[in-house]
């Protein structure tokens, strides 16, 4: 075999062990994404969070910050803990540029729908819409991020 064919070959069984553990390795970068997001989101460092989320989400993400008050940034200023994420799985919809990203975000200041004050959280589970743009995994909003509900039995 000459250097050529063993290159090839090479390359090939590269190819097969990437493709057996891109799913996995998607995965792993759509929670990183998610999480970096929602980290800086809900800990109020907005400006942070809009490299990782498309250019129409921006716009919730100004709304969001429009909508905060001296009594919220004195809130958020006194909170002991930060709020942390934990992205606990990622489904996929069809094809392979959209996901969802399951999140659960502990230790949050949740600002009230009607823009009037708001309360703190110690948990909520979200789900977060995930677009591949330009080779890269990002946050679509469609509006302000709301928790899911779960039933009580």
């Amino acid at each position: 075999m000459n250097w050529r064919q063993r290159a090839s070959m090479g390359c090939m069984a590269g190819a097969i062990l990437l493709m057996g553990c891109g799913h996995e390795k998607t995965e792993e970068t759509i929670g990183m994404c998610a999480d970096s997001f929602a980290t800086m989101y809900f800990n109020w460092k907005l400006a942070e969070a809009l490299p990782h989320c498309t250019g129409e989400t921006q716009q919730w993400i100004r709304y969001a910050a429009s909508q905060v008050n001296e009594a919220d940034v004195d809130t958020l200023r006194s909170k002991e803990l930060p709020a942390t994420v934990e992205c606990t799985g990622v489904s996929y919809q069809e094809g392979d540029t959209t996901a969802t990203a399951h999140i659960v975000v502990r230790h949050f200041w949740e600002m009230a729908q009607s823009g009037m004050g708001g309360s703190m959280v110690d948990e909520a589970t979200f789900a977060l819409q995930m677009v591949k743009r330009a080779g890269r995994w990002l946050v679509r909003m469609e509006g302000l991020p709301q928790s899911e509900k779960t039933g009580r039995d």
